[in-house]
């Protein structure tokens, strides 16, 4: 056990410093902002607000939800001005993809965001609070 330590210490630990500094020039490097959309419509968000699930490629992937009204039928994700969403290659927010899962409450329906796991690490556990869905 004690060999295990100290090989995990001596090899693992330096290899995962030197991925994450590589990799952080990939997070910060994209130039692609969100093209801000405003609107007049108050938010309604979904309960819970995100959640994670496993994809087709056997890897948790992010969604964010939100309540839209039933009658919208077009669903443009944009994020907070000035916040970079282009994270390593996933493209800009606006072609993120946005699924209708069926549930409906009155008047709205639920609807939910796939966001990109790199997304999620670079802007941290308030990610959620970026995004947002402008509807019609």
């Amino acid at each position: 056990m004690k060999y295990l330590k100290i090989f995990l210490f001596i090899f693992v630990f330096p290899f995962c410093v030197f991925v994450f500094i590589k990799t952080s020039s990939l997070f910060l490097s994209s130039n692609s902002t969100s093209h801000y959309i405003y609107t007049n419509e108050v938010e309604k968000r979904g309960s819970p607000v995100h959640s994670w699930m496993i994809g087709a490629d056997h890897l948790p992937h992010m969604k964010v939800f939100f309540w839209v009204p039933k009658s919208s039928t077009t669903y443009i994700p944009y994020a907070n001005q000035g916040v970079r969403t282009n994270v390593i290659g996933h493209g800009a927010i606006n072609q993120w993809a946005v699924i209708q899962t069926g549930q409906v409450l009155g008047s709205y329906k639920l609807v939910f965001m796939l966001v990109p796991k790199t997304f999620v690490f670079t802007h941290g556990p308030n990610f959620y609070k970026l995004t947002h869905i402008y509807y019609r």
